[in-house]
């Protein structure tokens, strides 16, 4: 049956395990080395209270903690510098930290506690959990469990314009404005009890019918669930892969072969290995390494079409040199990485891709926390030189898209504001974004 309103079926569900609080679910490839003799795959050595944290982050929460930033006792600082509330009030999911120390927050009870879980608490690099007073740390707020809920965009009933859509982890509920063109439409409730408590979700159309899917994967066991879209709701979930990007840093889902169907794409910020797990529109086949060593120590990785042949490339980002190396794919790999920029977007706050000009290949975008957009397209080979597209549009934004939002086949740019719930909307021009920005819809995932 067709889940749009349907609570009645939840408790018949089989939900993807998470990783679960209270267990030391620490990764064996970090927990069963010697202490400070592995780097995470955030840039920090293994058994710290840090590695620890950033894994419960990444597993739990949905929120990947910026890259080796320093040691446990400057991350209340750089939070705060960054925009994190850092504050005395604890909360479920929360970072704990104390005196050079950092934990996260498993509950917090009634009675002035809380409980929570770390590892080298005794300087041995174990795994520990206990009840303490809640005086006794601050807490860096960056994505609390009780308020997660995962901003996508794409078009999930294939009329060819992307929509808005929030997905709620501790609940399973999928909200979609569906776009009209000119606005997103009053949302509308597609899920319930789907995938509760998984670590990340996606949208795209694994099964080649033209509309996108809900894709949920669990950190911990590397399992993958679909929930199809009907076009006006998401079915129920169904297993799709298990064991499947355990410990990988970044995951993606994109046509890297070029037969209609999303395929799921991982990436090991500690090898720059990238596997790729082909769709069969009913589930992922097996991986597969497409490349060895692509982004090592890079900032940010993408994937897109950037040549126009149809398949998803895989590109990394040196934010220091403002540096794109591009793989292109062949459909069974990505090539040799050619170098397609220098000097590009430095300092920006955020890199997006997509087609932007509607020549069929993705450009690159990028955004300056002041709201000052520019964007380098593709030539096929490489990146121009980036030109302004926009000023004064998106900053103090929790998220960036790129995406068609009016069916016109260039990518427009979509700004999500989290206080409100307001998603704006600058079409684009082909050479711009038109301004100002026009509110699409207010109030949807208002605080997730």
């Amino acid at each position: 049956m067709l889940i749009v309103l349907a609570i009645a079926l939840f408790a018949g569900l089989v939900l993807a395990p998470v990783a679960r609080a209270g267990t030391d679910d620490y990764p064996a490839q970090w927990r069963n080395t010697a202490q400070d003799s592995a780097i995470d795959s955030w840039g920090y050595y293994n058994r710290e209270c840090t590695s620890f944290v950033a894994w419960r982050l990444h597993a739990r929460n949905g929120f990947e903690m910026p890259r080796a930033i320093g040691n446990a006792g400057t991350w209340g600082s750089w939070f705060s510098a960054h925009g994190y509330a850092v504050n005395g009030t604890p909360g479920v999911g929360a970072i704990a930290e104390s005196s050079g120390h950092v934990a996260w927050v498993e509950a917090v009870n009634g009675d002035g506690t809380i409980t929570i879980e770390e590892y080298n608490y005794s300087y041995d690099g174990t795994y520990n959990e206990r009840r303490v007073a809640a005086s006794m740390f601050r807490y860096i707020h960056v994505r609390d469990i009780a308020k997660v809920g995962t901003r996508l965009v794409g078009d999930v009933n294939g009329d060819h314009r992307a929509d808005a859509v929030v997905m709620y982890r501790d609940s399973g509920s999928a909200f979609v404005g569906l776009s009209t063109g000119s606005g997103f439409g009053n949302p509308g409730q597609w899920s319930f009890g789907h995938s509760v408590g998984a670590s990340r979700y996606f949208l795209a159309d694994v099964n080649g019918d033209g509309m996108a899917d809900l894709v949920s994967f669990s950190a911990t066991a590397g399992h993958w669930y679909v929930s199809l879209s009907s076009g006006s709701g998401f079915w129920s979930p169904t297993r799709w892969a298990e064991g499947q990007g355990v410990g990988t840093s970044k995951q993606f889902l994109a046509d890297v072969n070029g037969d209609g169907m999303a395929d799921l794409v991982t990436f090991d910020a500690n090898t720059g290995d990238w596997y790729v797990s082909t769709s069969s529109g009913s589930g992922f086949w097996p991986p597969t390494r497409w490349i060895q060593g692509n982004g090592y120590g890079s900032s940010q990785q993408l994937v897109g079409d950037f040549n126009s042949d149809e398949r998803a490339d895989a590109a990394v980002y040196f934010a220091s040199s403002g540096t794109w190396f591009v793989g292109l794919s062949s459909g069974s790999n990505f090539g040799y990485p050619g170098q397609w920029s220098a000097g590009h977007g430095m300092n920006s706050a955020n890199q997006v891709a997509g087609d932007i000009s509607g020549d069929h290949r993705a450009d690159i975008a990028y955004f300056y926390s002041t709201g000052t957009w520019e964007a380098g397209t593709s030539s096929g080979s490489g990146f121009w030189q980036p030109t302004y597209w926009a000023y004064g549009q998106g900053g103090g934004s929790t998220d960036q898209f790129l995406a068609d939002v009016n069916g016109d086949g260039m990518a427009d740019e979509v700004t999500f504001f989290r206080s409100g719930g307001d998603w704006y909307v600058d079409t684009s021009s082909g050479s711009g974004f038109w301004g100002p920005p026009q509110l699409w819809i207010h109030g949807l995932g208002a605080g997730s």
